[in-house]
């Protein structure tokens, strides 16, 4: 992968490649956290990438780890260690930067560099036991092996070896496992970073200061976060967060998706612990806390500005003296809005003619032109009506801001990568990856799948998929990821059955109807017009699909279409990439008709022994439909049973499938 160096929002030393090295005992718990040197050139994602590069090494990450586990002696470990690192130069480029080491016997240290070997950038010596101390760090957190293993065992656990190992006793067989837990200091940092935006912390602020029960403070924030993760630095140690509307997940390490352990928070935990930061003056600024009024109010404007901006004039006359605000546009409108609510009188008025709008809208949805449920009435008469609520005037003269190095988590990377929000790519993604086990090919689909593009989260070009977290003028943290390095990683989640959801699993036969109806589409959409189609040709597109999906349904109208079908080929010339599309298609309903039909090169069994044999004609797909159906229903009956409705549609489908076009009939 290529990335830029990790930034925060603030002024950090760890990314002044001239500062100190830093040589961290403990944190602010005064909790032992590590006791070894990092060179300060390093940040130290870029650091932990060249001490667990193994390739070159004698023995793997995964051996060290192993040895540790039997091994609490420190000098075995050093020695063992020492002894994994060859005598010869090992450079790697990571994140667009040339990093390496060199076992130097002659110091008995390991010489660390960024830039080239010959001619370096930054350079420094590291001795063996900061190495090894790094090492057993990573081990705790949970980082050195790409899938890590059980953290190592206590003290006592390791001086038992598996020549002495005796039966477990039932009561220890029977304890409980300790549950994961990470430190109250570091619970507290992620709650107090809010979420990915820039406002949100006063947005909750502002909510938690009208005292509502925890209950209503945790629902509001299961709405503000929705989904997404982050990740920063704290003394030394990376931790990752993520959360949904389950709750949230903070652990140790690159990514939730990666860790062993992870502590879990609903949604009321969290509540509880920002409304305990809150009080105790240590969530947010007093700077921002003296904003949050006019940001309510401005908030509450924007609302009401945003309503009438959907709402259909020309049906409702709801809301008229707020018109000529919003008619002055944005933000020249709002700004006046703003100012307009604090007048008790003005207050009233819009309070009154709000709740009449609501009241109105819930039997007249079509007021609202866009239906964007965001600013429909009875969403505004809430924010607004909070504005006299009594508030908490919460204070934090002695907050202090966290300055932190910032990353992008390996769940932010694999949201977006995953196309977690464009799910007929995921599905075209899994199939192309699935049919197709060439890197390049593999590579130039999802370049051309990409393309040029961008949101807030990512851009997107022909050098690769940069992924941002914050805002999307200046994120905080983003990573470049070659092409390369996207195609590996969905292998790796296609491998693992990590790439679809329970729900896009389910949507799979939906997805396949539906690729197999454009199929069918695009198969007659090119013939001349005298050929028969199994759709209206006056129907819009969107709607031709929808028929065609509907006549897949039974098996009998697929044998009509595979007969026009086969009619078509037999009067087009096998040459030219046209006719190779049209063959695909016909086979792909050919399978469909026994059973076989796959995009995601799955083996299925045939449901019919032989492949059906097309008619070559109109005249026999028609003998053929008739005779079916004097099979399926007997006239008299019909009669009889008073079913001359189910008789009448099965004619108008065999005339909408067969004899739709005369044209045809009469050139025959």
């Amino acid at each position: 992968m290529d990335s830029k160096d990790e930034q925060h929002r603030g002024n950090d030393s760890r990314n002044d490649y001239k500062g100190t090295d830093l040589q961290l005992d403990k944190n602010e718990d005064n909790e032992e956290v590590g006791n070894y040197k990092i060179p300060a050139f390093f940040t130290l994602i870029e650091y932990e990438h060249l001490i667990k590069y193994d390739r070159f090494r004698s023995h793997k990450n995964k051996d060290i780890q192993a040895v540790f586990e039997f091994y609490d002696d420190k000098d075995k470990r050093i020695d063992y260690v020492k002894e994994s690192f060859k005598v010869m130069i090992v450079e790697e480029i990571y994140h667009n930067q040339r990093l390496g080491y060199y076992h130097d016997q002659d110091k008995d240290m390991l010489r660390v560099w960024k830039g080239g070997y010959a001619n370096p950038d930054y350079e420094d010596y590291v001795s063996w036991q900061d190495v090894t101390s790094f090492i057993e760090d990573m081990i705790d957190r949970n980082v050195y092996l790409s899938i890590p293993l059980k953290p190592l065992p206590t003290t006592q656990k390791q001086q038992l070896n598996l020549f002495d190992m005796e039966p477990v006793e039932p009561s220890q067989n029977n304890k409980e496992k300790q549950s994961f837990t990470m430190p109250q200091n570091i619970i507290d940092a992620v709650l107090s970073e809010g979420t990915v935006e820039k406002e949100s912390k006063m947005k909750i602020a502002i909510y938690f200061s009208l005292d509502q029960p925890v209950e209503k403070n945790a629902e509001f924030l299961k709405k503000l976060y929705y989904e997404g993760s982050n990740g920063f630095i704290i003394n030394n140690r990376s931790i990752c967060y993520k959360w949904n509307s389950d709750g949230m997940q903070i652990t140790w390490g690159d990514g939730i998706i990666n860790a062993y352990d992870k502590q879990t928070l609903t949604w009321q935990d969290v509540a509880k612990g920002i409304r305990s930061l809150l009080d105790q003056g240590r969530y947010i600024s007093q700077n921002e806390l003296d904003q949050c009024t006019d940001y309510e109010y401005q908030q509450a404007s924007e609302n009401l500005w945003y309503m009438c901006q959907d709402m259909d004039f020309d049906k409702t006359d709801h809301m008229m003296e707020l018109r000529q605000y919003y008619h002055k546009g944005f933000p020249d409108g709002t700004a006046q809005m703003e100012q307009l609510l604090k007048d008790k009188e003005f207050y009233d008025r819009t309070i009154s003619a709000l709740t009449a709008f609501n009241d109105d809208y819930q039997n007249h949805p079509n007021y609202m032109s866009h239906h964007w449920r965001r600013y429909a009435p009875d969403r505004v008469l809430p924010v607004i009506q909070r504005l006299t609520m009594p508030h908490i005037n919460f204070k934090a003269i002695d907050y202090k801001g966290p300055q932190y190095t910032y990353f992008v988590t390996q769940d932010s990377i694999d949201s977006i990568i995953a196309s977690q929000h464009r799910v007929h790519q995921k599905y075209d993604t899994l199939a192309f990856f699935l049919n197709n086990k060439d890197k390049k090919e593999r590579i130039k689909f999802l370049k051309d799948m990409w393309g040029i593009s961008g949101s807030s989260d990512y851009d997107s070009n022909s050098k690769g998929l940069r992924i941002k977290t914050g805002s999307y003028n200046k994120p905080y943290a983003e990573v470049l990821l070659k092409w390369k390095d996207v195609e590996q990683r969905l292998s790796y989640l296609i491998e693992r059955d990590k790439y679809l959801n329970d729900e896009q699993k389910a949507g799979i036969k939906d997805y396949e109807i539906e690729v197999l109806a454009r199929n069918i589409y695009s198969f007659f959409c090119r013939l001349p017009l005298n050929n028969p189609r199994p759709y209206n040709t006056q129907l819009e597109d969107k709607d031709k699909n929808n028929e065609i999906k509907t006549l897949l349904k039974d098996p009998s109208n697929t044998a009509n279409i595979l007969d026009m079908m086969q009619i078509a080929l037999l009067n087009t010339a096998e040459f030219g990439k046209n006719y190779e599309n049209m063959m695909k298609y016909f086979n792909r309903v050919q399978d469909f008709y026994q059973g076989t039909y796959t995009l995601f090169n799955e083996k299925k069994k045939p449901i019919i022994d032989t492949p059906y044999e097309p008619a070559n004609n109109l005249f026999d797909s028609l003998a053929r439909s008739l005779a079916e159906f004097a099979q399926m229903y007997d006239p008299y009956d019909l009669l009889i049973s008073m079913k001359i409705s189910k008789m009448q549609y099965k004619i108008k489908r065999i005339h909408l499938m067969i004899l739709k076009d005369y044209k045809v009939l009469s050139n025959l």
